[in-house]
């Protein structure tokens, strides 16, 4: 292959398509990360992660009895696990969004923690090397 018909084939390609399937790629890791803040370290603000949210004693009291994910130490947004495993990535041209479709989320708890749903900067600098690294990988696959 020359080098006119290589520069032709980069300038071919579109940077988008690959940026959103190094994201795709990544989608269990992107929404793991997110589950991971708000379980293992009480993250339900984005903007302020070292804030921890507390539960109330009585809620406490029905977590250690009733809930599958019993953990007290801060609030997790995780009781059975419903929730957290209905978290879904959509893909925009200009963003990408973390969501729920549960309907605990939608009827409550969507108004008290609206910032839990997104990745800290710690999570995100973790989840761009492993995005980079599948679009590298892409790149190249899209260049042979």
């Amino acid at each position: 292959m020359t080098i006119k018909n290589k520069i032709k084939q980069l300038q071919a390609i579109d940077i988008n398509r690959l940026v959103d399937a190094a994201i795709i790629d990544n989608k269990t890791e992107i929404l793991d990360a997110n589950r991971e803040q708000m379980y293992d370290r009480g993250v339900v603000d984005v903007k302020r992660p070292a804030f921890k949210e507390r539960y109330a004693a009585s809620t406490i009291r029905q977590k250690r009895k009733k809930a599958h994910f019993p953990k007290t130490d801060f609030i997790t947004l995780k009781w059975d696990g419903d929730f957290h495993d209905s978290l879904k990535l959509l893909v925009f041209d200009d963003k990408i969004v973390i969501q729920s479709d549960d309907l605990k989320w939608a009827n409550w708890l969507e108004d008290r923690f609206n910032n839990a749903l997104g990745l800290t900067e710690e999570s995100l600098k973790t989840i761009r090397d492993k995005v980079k690294t599948s679009f590298l990988k892409i790149l190249h696959d899209e260049l042979r």
